[in-house]
């Protein structure tokens, strides 16, 4: 027994001799795993918050042209800033092609595949910063529309794309909308 007691004497004197480096190791240990909690956090909690969240929708609409067998074509887009960190729009690029509609061979339904519309005629192609050059604080958000007139044409597809690049400092987003119609400038509009 008084060599346990002797052994358990002699670790308690170590411990009471060694207090402060080994307080100093429990600090720099615990700093470390602090450390590693708040970067972890951060990562998987504050970070994603903090990359460019931009919405973009589209509308195409017609009406009647000013004069005969014309329309006006015109597409409503808009963005917002959905995130909490602010960006600044670098180019806006409007698209649209003109293809044909598709031949029915059978009575089944046949998919649209708008990647194919886009092998079309190409109709309008519109690249310009002043689209909508600015910058978009966290919730703001603007709108724009754009008109063409269009000749009276038979019935086709028409696909308009929308192509948005952003920037938040290094960190580039590209994002697009697509909206389609079969019915841009066909003998439905009359005077």
């Amino acid at each position: 027994m008084s060599e346990m007691f002797h052994a358990l004497s002699k670790s308690m004197k170590w411990i009471w001799a060694n207090t402060e480096p080994l307080s100093k190791w429990i600090q720099v240990v615990a700093l470390i795993l602090a450390a590693y909690w708040a970067y972890f956090r951060f990562s998987l909690g504050e970070k994603p918050t903090l990359e460019t969240r931009i919405s973009v929708t589209s509308h195409l609409s017609t009406e009647p042209g000013p004069i005969p067998d014309t329309c006006y074509v015109f597409l409503d887009y808009s963005l917002s800033n959905q995130g909490v960190a602010s960006f600044d729009i670098q180019s806006v690029h409007i698209r649209a092609w003109r293809s044909e509609l598709p031949k029915l061979a059978t009575d089944m339904p046949q998919f649209i595949d708008t990647k194919e519309l886009e092998h079309g005629r190409q109709v309008v192609d519109n690249n310009s910063l002043e689209l909508l050059n600015m910058h978009f604080s966290p919730g703001e958000s603007a709108g724009r529309t754009f008109t063409w007139i269009f000749l009276k044409q038979k019935p086709a597809f028409h696909l308009f794309q929308v192509d948005v690049e952003a920037a938040n400092g290094k960190d580039m987003k590209h994002i697009s909308t697509q909206t389609w119609s079969q019915d841009v400038c066909t003998s439905a509009f009359r005077r």
